[in-house]
């Protein structure tokens, strides 16, 4: 066993082990950058053979918005630092879109399964941490902890068994419009993030309220440490001039029931007079007939859209708004603020705007049309710019990715050194 292995080394040297293009490949892009960067292991990368050459043939300008998607999964990071399991994505994708609702959480932690297994066989070259994500990192924890390598979980949202409640109370309150709580569903989950859990030397929470979720299960609180997310901005924040009628909102995320999407379309009719007009982005989770019947006319459902065609949609909007249950610490909010945008959310949804000034930027309530509906109001009425609020710079770059960078690095180094 190496000196890196036996975790010896004062500096991290980090592998980071995800599925799919989380936060952007923010984690091992700050890595990379600092120097500290094992390799990123990972399914799609568009970077990677085949994906770089249909790119360089103008593959994407021809393929459905959906497939699209797939070439936006890039980073700030060279070929080499990359190992994409492309097989093994193709067949995730394949099990996840052909599964039954109800089976969906068995194709996930499958996958979470199949794709340590295949990191494991790759190695983990001279690594002394391991940076897994929630419910994904099992065996590698196992075979890590195993040579002496520090583990660092990525508790990217609430624990299992907190979330499921809040998904049955919303279940009772919006029947059909999603399917109803597998009670296996859970419990798989909560075994498989209390062993995550042990093995951890180190829980990264985005927020307080994930932390608190630890906390309320009774999980390890004291391998807790918060490091909220960051986002980066090509630019200086955008100047965005006083909102004229009708008032634009914008929801990014998925359309399900913990996004708190009814409440936003409750709150929306209230603003039938023109007053105000609200785009919906994202993949639809719920029942299309139920959407139907309760999105009035001010609302335009925009569906999932890539990653480099988002944009477009935040310089359309003049206020964001994600009235979540549930979030680790929603990247969108940081995208809303980094580009200049009042928000309205709420305190479940793991923000940062919490001391934020408020005549910008109000944390509503959950579950609450009324209060977001007063909040379009009062944002649009004591309208202020980014540019003329200190709290406003002051927000912004707490929610910049470089801010995230010394964030996580910090911690890292602790998690490799523990003080004390």
């Amino acid at each position: 066993m190496t000196d890196l292995q036996a975790g010896t080394n004062t500096s991290p040297r980090v592998l980071v082990a995800q599925v799919g293009a989380r936060m952007h490949y923010a984690v091992p892009a700050i890595l990379h950058s600092a120097g500290r960067l094992e390799a990123l292991y990972t399914d799609f990368y568009a970077d990677k053979w085949p994906w770089r050459a249909l790119g360089a043939v103008g593959m994407p300008a021809v393929l459905p918005r959906k497939a699209r998607i797939l070439f936006a999964r890039k980073g700030r990071l060279p070929a080499r630092k990359v190992r994409a399991f492309q097989r093994f994505g193709l067949k995730y994708i394949w099990r996840y879109k052909t599964a039954q609702p109800q089976q969906v959480w068995k194709v996930n932690l499958w996958a979470g399964a199949e794709f340590n297994r295949l990191v494991i066989e790759a190695g983990l070259g001279e690594a002394n941490c391991v940076y897994g994500i929630w419910c994904a990192s099992l065996p590698l924890f196992e075979h890590a902890a195993g040579r002496g390598l520090k583990c660092v979980l990525d508790q990217c949202t609430c624990p299992a068994v907190v979330e499921d409640e809040l998904v049955r109370q919303e279940y009772s309150r919006w029947s059909g419009w999603q399917e109803p709580p597998v009670p296996r569903r859970v419990e798989a989950y909560t075994e498989r993030e209390r062993a995550e859990w042990r093995l951890a030397d180190t829980i990264l929470c985005p927020s307080e309220f994930v932390k608190r979720g630890v906390q309320k299960v009774a999980g390890p609180v004291e391998k807790c440490r918060v490091v909220p997310y960051g986002v980066g901005l090509k630019g200086p924040m955008p100047l965005r001039k006083p909102p004229a009628k009708p008032v634009k909102i914008l929801f990014v995320g998925q359309v399900r029931l913990l996004k708190g999407v009814p409440y936003l379309l409750d709150a929306m009719r209230q603003f039938n007079d023109g007053q105000a007009v609200c785009r919906i982005v994202g993949p639809v989770k719920v029942s299309a007939a139920k959407l139907r019947q309760h999105m009035p006319d001010n609302v335009s459902l925009i569906g999932p859209i890539p990653r480099t065609e988002m944009d477009a949609q935040y310089d359309w909007a003049d206020i964001f708004c994600l009235p979540s249950l549930s979030e680790g610490s929603a990247t969108v909010v940081y995208e809303a603020i980094v580009r200049g945008l009042p928000v309205i959310t709420t305190a479940n949804s793991g923000s940062i705007i919490d001391c934020a000034n408020p005549g910008r930027n109000v944390i509503v309530p959950i579950r609450d049309a009324d209060a977001i509906a007063e909040a379009i109001r009062t944002i649009a009425a004591n309208w202020q710019p980014a540019s003329d609020s200190p709290q406003a710079a002051a927000l912004a770059q707490a929610a910049s990715f470089e801010a995230y960078s010394d964030r996580l690095i910090a911690a890292l180094a602790a998690a490799v050194v523990p003080e004390g």
